[in-house]
């Protein structure tokens, strides 16, 4: 009797750590909607990363020089804590030229809590700080922010990069008040600025005849609010494919697109066809990002889909 009460406990101990490890390593690398953000998730898991300047939140990655950024890291999870939930987290800081040149570090922007920790309510949101000044950045026009937001108690971190454009001299800055999320499946987060989409649907679709080698992202962008038939046609949109490390990956490709709507109605529905793998490659492990916006800048929506 002993021998059979030992090995369902057994069995019971392997599920449950066999269901952590796997909810572990289910965690995948993403992109943040609007700026382009690139999160590595390595023990450390977030629900997603803003960024803002002057309390409102930035809809591009074009930054000014002198203005403090604030990149907002949500809902971060995976640090190890005390018997009061305290998490002892710190923040490494860099700002990388395009030729790789580190033009600043700090070794940890939250040196103030290395002792105390945070409690649990001063950590749902924690905010990183950083400025790019003219001294720092010189002659560069791009640039790169990375993160590292690591568990002092722990292996366990998170990794951000946020390559920037720097503005030029008297530039408006794209910045909301606004800015909203839209109702999508767990794999699809989705933000819109100044215009109302009811929801945002994707599948792949094998069956496209235009390149019969391709598998295509089909996005169904639900019950476009505030522009128009013409509007939509007539906004910009790019796309971008990655891979699981986030890796560009560039299609031969061009999107397909299809808006449904009257001339007269304020509401339409767009229909998006992003090429990206071969048929004959792996069918998961990439991250795809479409951004519509308007021709003024104002109204946006960004997309990304992880498959």
């Amino acid at each position: 009797m002993k021998v059979i009460n030992v090995v369902p406990n057994t069995i019971v101990l392997f599920m449950l750590i066999f269901l952590c490890v796997n909810q572990q390593s289910s965690a995948q690398n993403s992109i943040a909607p609007f700026t382009g953000i690139k999160y590595f998730q390595e023990g450390v898991t977030i629900k997603g990363i803003e960024v803002k300047l002057n309390a409102m939140m930035l809809l591009h990655n074009r930054v000014p020089l002198n203005k403090e950024i604030e990149i907002y890291v949500q809902q971060p999870k995976g640090f190890t804590t005390d018997a009061k939930k305290v998490v002892f987290a710190a923040a490494e800081v860099s700002i990388v030229s395009a030729k790789g040149e580190v033009l600043f570090t700090t070794p940890n922007a939250f040196s103030a809590k290395a002792t105390t920790g945070f409690i649990p309510k001063d950590f749902i949101t924690p905010v990183i700080k950083c400025a790019l000044t003219t001294q720092l950045i010189k002659a560069n026009t791009t640039a790169t922010i990375k993160i590292r937001l690591y568990d002092l108690k722990g292996k366990n971190q998170l990794r951000v990069e946020f390559p920037v454009n720097i503005t030029r001299p008297g530039e408006a800055l794209l910045l909301s008040k606004i800015a909203k999320s839209v109702k999508a499946p767990t794999n699809i987060t989705a933000l819109i600025n100044d215009i109302i989409v009811a929801g945002v649907k994707a599948t792949v679709d094998t069956a496209v005849t235009k390149n019969p080698k391709m598998a295509y992202l089909a996005l169904d962008i639900q019950k476009i609010d505030g522009s128009s038939f013409v509007g939509i046609l007539e906004g910009k949109e790019e796309f971008w494919v990655y891979d699981k490390n986030l890796n560009a990956i560039k299609p031969a490709d061009m999107l397909l697109k299809e808006v449904k709507g009257t001339m007269e109605g304020s509401t339409v529905n767009s229909f998006v066809k992003i090429p990206y793998r071969l048929k004959t490659a792996a069918a998961n492990g990439y991250v795809v990002r479409y951004r519509w916006h308007s021709n003024d800048l104002l109204q946006v929506i960004d997309v990304v889909v992880m498959l």
